[in-house]
């Protein structure tokens, strides 16, 4: 069986977002990506009514590894606008999510 467990995720484009009732969301098994309809049938259950879910696709990422500088693709994985009614909201999970931070010099 597949997990179904979604999160929220936390950045400031997303933030930004949740302030026009608009949640992104990724899954927490990154090679189970439902289509918008599975989404939508997913959210219902958990009891949100969602009114529009827009998918981006993530892009794979390549690094180098080794000596002879073996490129080796990294996975990419899907994340989901997902808009909701108005007064619906999408509680964040308790673990923190990796924070996007820029190493100064």
């Amino acid at each position: 069986m597949t997990n179904t467990q979604f999160e929220l995720i936390q950045s400031e484009k997303s933030y930004l977002t949740q302030t026009h009732n608009t949640y992104l969301i990724k899954f927490a098994d990154k090679h189970f990506a439902p289509n918008k309809i599975e989404v939508f049938k997913m959210l219902k259950k958990e009891g949100l009514n969602p009114i529009k879910i827009t998918v981006l696709n993530t892009y794979r990422k390549k690094k180098r590894k080794g000596k002879q500088s073996n490129i080796i693709s990294m996975p990419g994985f899907k994340k989901y606008y997902v808009r909701l009614k108005e007064g619906e909201t999408i509680e964040a999970s308790e673990q923190p999510q990796e924070e996007s931070t820029k190493k100064t010099k």
